[in-house]
């Protein structure tokens, strides 16, 4: 597991954040985490050897957490810039507090969205294995044949 690798590519988590914060990523949020995601994807497809699967979870669970910290810490900021959002969470009860249910849907999102993009890139390498370029393990099986 590289984990500096899963810890940049859950950087724009950050920059997603505060792009919703500000109100510019209302009605194409999911067009930009999707986008992130194939990136993300394709990435520890071509090049990392091992765990596709593990590397894309974490990559997910930390642009969960990353992105509602966010909004979370300018959650003023959010709510005035967000109306929609703003509108559901004035429906909570009192007893409920916003940020936390921002928190729970930020976890829930970040480990569903980490399982579906593992999902697919470790399907993809079952079926068509692509080996990691300049890979040791790659390079001596070819020297092999």
């Amino acid at each position: 597991m590289d984990w500096s690798i899963t810890v940049l590519l859950s950087l724009p988590a950050l920059i997603m954040g505060l792009l919703s914060v500000k109100g510019y990523t209302q009605n194409k949020e999911l067009k930009l985490w999707l986008a992130l995601g194939f990136v993300c994807v394709a990435y520890i497809f071509f090049f990392v050897q091992g765990r596709p699967f593990f590397h894309l979870f974490f990559i997910g669970l930390l642009w969960g957490i990353l992105n509602s910290s966010i909004q979370i810490i300018f959650y003023s900021t959010y709510i005035a810039n967000n109306p929609n959002a703003a509108k559901g969470y004035s429906k909570l009860s009192e007893k409920q507090n916003p940020r936390l249910v921002m928190l729970l849907i930020g976890l829930g999102t970040g480990i569903a969205t980490g399982m579906v993009f593992g999902a697919i890139s470790w399907i993809a390498k079952k079926i068509f294995f692509w080996p990691a370029a300049g890979s040791i393990k790659y390079a001596k099986t070819q020297s092999q044949r």
